[in-house]
């Protein structure tokens, strides 16, 4: 998603709060807890020593007891659609925030967005709710330390050892509570990104960041149906979509290949789509680089004729570098595009390339 110093730089700006998450190494209650009655019970919360019954008064440290601790609120209590909206009564565009909303699901698996400061892995996925819509997903991003390579060589940032808070197999529909962290707007060097965009969540414990994965069983969103038009733009101004739709789950109802996607060239594995096979602008990016499972379509693509029917295009869009781009998370999202039995080039070579991990991946990563 971004350079190393751009990561680098980007991370140090962000202001850290001394605040508590959610594990239980808080600063022990001062005083007896009131209101208690009944058997005794240890309080799972932030409190050094034992309640005497169910505590029902408000613990300083972690909100009501109610027997045991309630979910920790760290920072600011938000929902989605105040998060993602800027126009919205109670938006936080900077600081500490916990998610409240109760249908939070995985929109897409984890993937490596880039290099990170020291040498670390920048992992990134979406975030969104089960109702789907405008304003209803977030970009969750971390920088962790690279871990053993998969086939036992050199450190790298696709064993699935390196992880931090986002679980190294997160998969789409997997229901997400307790989502915190820190706010965090970014632009890359050298972009200008339009207002109100390019929003992400560090979730690492290191920004009083964390989420938990309570596995499968989400209900997934209905992607929100657009043409190219709606959604196709580059630059400072975004289409009529774009802003409300950004970082949810979308349906381009119908396109064709203007561009084939091409990691040895400025496309960076994005393929440029429009809305008639006659060419005209406006072009939507579509990225086809950065999870297990395109690489076999990105080959069939890259081998397409201009003009070839690419039909309808599931994804996650963004703005990156300069541009509103599409992101595929697997053969279900380009039902259109069929390929054979090749080797799948999306199995960790594909964004493991220089390319694919200081670029070609930062079109999938956020605003990055």
């Amino acid at each position: 998603m971004n350079t190393l110093l751009e990561r680098s730089t980007a991370l140090a700006l962000i202001a850290l709060g001394a605040v508590a998450c959610s594990s239980n190494a808080g600063t022990p209650d001062s005083g007896t807890p009131t209101n208690d009655t009944g058997s005794p019970v240890t309080d799972a919360g932030n409190d050094a020593g034992t309640d005497t019954g169910s505590n029902t008064q408000t613990d300083g440290a972690t909100g009501t007891d109610a027997g045991h601790d309630a979910t920790v609120v760290v920072g600011t209590s938000v929902t989605m659609a105040q998060l993602a909206n800027a126009s919205a009564t109670g938006h936080v565009s900077s600081g500490v925030v916990t998610l409240t909303d109760t249908n939070l699901v995985a929109l897409s698996p984890r993937f490596v967005s880039g290099p990170s400061a020291a040498g670390h892995c920048s992992m990134s996925a979406w975030v969104g709710t089960s109702t789907g819509g405008s304003y209803s997903a977030i970009e969750i991003f971390e920088s962790v330390p690279p871990a053993a390579g998969v086939d036992g060589g050199a450190a790298d940032c696709y064993g699935s050892a390196a992880v931090g808070s986002i679980p190294a197999h997160l998969a789409v529909g997997d229901r997400i509570t307790d989502l915190h962290g820190t706010v965090s707007p970014y632009c890359a060097r050298g972009t200008t990104c339009p207002p109100n965009t390019s929003m992400e969540l560090e979730v690492s414990a290191a920004h009083s960041g964390g989420l938990t994965d309570s596995g499968p069983g989400g209900t997934l969103p209905t992607p929100t149906t657009v043409t190219v038009t709606d959604v196709a733009a580059m630059g400072a101004t975004p289409a009529g979509m774009d802003e409300a739709l950004q970082n949810t789950l979308i349906t381009v109802s119908d396109s064709y290949l203007q561009v084939v996607p091409s990691s040895g060239t400025p496309s960076f594995d994005n393929m440029l789509v429009s809305a008639t096979a006659a060419s005209p602008a406006p072009y939507l990016a579509v990225h086809v680089g950065s999870y297990t499972g395109v690489g076999c379509q990105r080959t069939a693509l890259g081998a397409s004729p201009v003009g070839f029917h690419v039909g309808a295009i599931t994804g996650l869009l963004e703005f990156s570098y300069g541009q509103w781009v599409v992101q595929p998370r697997g053969p279900s999202d380009l039902p259109g595009v069929v390929c054979g039995t090749g080797t799948d080039a999306g199995t960790g070579t594909d964004a493991a390339t220089t390319t694919d991990a200081a670029t070609a991946t930062d079109a999938a990563a956020g605003a990055g």
